[in-house]
């Protein structure tokens, strides 16, 4: 019994651990990405200093001392002066910096998503150049496996010189096309570990290099969620702070006040006094309030604006999206539910064709498994373009 539990503990390390999905992934890598720190670290550095903007002003302490002449008593006094704005003002502000803290911290929503989506366009790009890796991978080494069949070939008249160097020339783009998708795929793995702020080749490697199929969300609900992205509640929110700043310069455009309190001693007396100014802003405000209903139009305009481009973009989206995809359900059988090499293969063994043609179908085949991936990366991107318009 010692020995089966020993086992069974034994198989749980052995076994491995089942690969990350891409989203996992993408997820992964923005955890701790550098720049959403500093994005956050700013927007917290803000909102802290709105939480100033409606405090009130200091009092102000002024005093005086006068030497009299010989045989006189000095002179002195000292006051308390405090100017107040409106108090409607302070309570404007108050709810101004409220809106701008909201809009703020949205705003970090917005750098998360497009940091996210960056991302996850870089992931469908690894994952292509993996798959197309893969496929070149198989066709040289199916090549190879061939190699040998030419010199037979060649002796008994079915292939010439020309062919053979023509095979060797193919062989070799075949070479150069690898080294160049490896390089690529390096290029990719450095944008991501320099996103991430580690490296992330050993995560890419684990991952579950597959396109993304998640379906989409019912048109309804697509539409719903297009109206109400990361952009256009940020936009929002900037609408309500335009009409909080507007709200501000209207109170500022009341009469600010100066209260105060004096007390002086001359001639050997005390005196004791208030003191109340009233300012009243006829230039300095001047324009400010126009100013600022100008600017709470123009948010509210930019909202809908926003609004408008998302439902547009959406729409577009899903049309290209459905296009591709017909195209896609029409070759992917063709060449994913047969073994066409396989099939070829069988062919030239049994003479049906020519170790030429047999190649030159070969790479045929492989050209059309490239561009069904492509169309698949296409439709990956597209699908993404989707989510990011929606905000999921």
């Amino acid at each position: 019994m010692r020995k089966i539990f020993a086992s069974v503990i034994l198989a749980l390390f052995i076994l491995p651990l089942s690969a990350e999905t891409p989203q996992q992934v993408a997820l992964n890598i923005i955890s701790d990405a550098p720049s959403l720190k500093s994005v956050y670290g700013g927007t917290e550095a803000e909102i802290a200093a709105l939480k100033t903007i409606a405090n009130l002003p200091d009092p102000g302490i002024e005093g005086e001392y006068l030497v009299a002449p010989k045989d006189e008593d000095n002179r002195w006094g000292f006051g308390v002066n405090w100017e107040l704005d409106w108090p409607g003002a302070y309570k404007a502000r108050k709810n101004a910096g409220k809106a701008e803290a909201e809009r703020l911290s949205l705003s970090n929503n917005v750098a998360r998503n497009n940091l996210l989506t960056e991302v996850r366009k870089l992931i469908l790009d690894y994952i292509l150049l993996n798959r197309q890796i893969a496929l070149i991978k198989e066709i040289k080494q199916n090549a190879d496996s061939v190699a040998s069949l030419t010199q037979q070939a060649m002796k008994g008249g079915e292939l010439t010189l020309l062919d053979i160097n023509k095979i060797k020339i193919e062989n070799s783009s075949l070479d150069i096309r690898l080294l160049t998708l490896e390089d690529a795929k390096k290029a990719v793995e450095k944008d991501l570990s320099v996103i991430a702020g580690k490296d992330c080749s050993s995560l890419l490697k684990d991952m579950d290099c597959v396109f993304p199929a998640t379906n989409l969300p019912s048109p309804e609900r697509m539409k719903e969620l297009a109206a109400r992205t990361p952009e256009i509640l940020e936009a929002e929110a900037a609408s309500r702070y335009a009409a909080a700043s507007s709200k501000v310069a209207t109170m500022e455009g009341l009469p600010s006040l100066s209260i105060g309190y004096k007390h002086a001693f001359e001639d050997g007396m005390h005196f004791n006094g208030g003191a109340l100014d009233i300012s009243i802003p006829i230039f300095s405000n001047k324009g400010k309030r126009k100013a600022a209903k100008a600017a709470e139009m123009a948010s509210n305009l930019k909202t809908e604006e926003l609004r408008l481009a998302s439902e547009n973009n959406l729409h577009a989206s899903i049309e290209r999206l459905n296009a591709l995809s017909k195209r896609i359900e029409a070759v992917a059988p063709l060449i994913e539910d047969t073994n066409p090499r396989q099939l070829l293969l069988n062919a030239y063994s049994q003479k049906v064709i020519t170790l030429i043609d047999y190649l030159s179908e070969t790479n045929y085949y492989m050209e059309a498994g490239l561009e069904l991936l492509s169309m698949r990366h296409a439709a990956a991107n597209i699908r993404l373009d989707i989510f990011s318009i929606i905000g999921e």
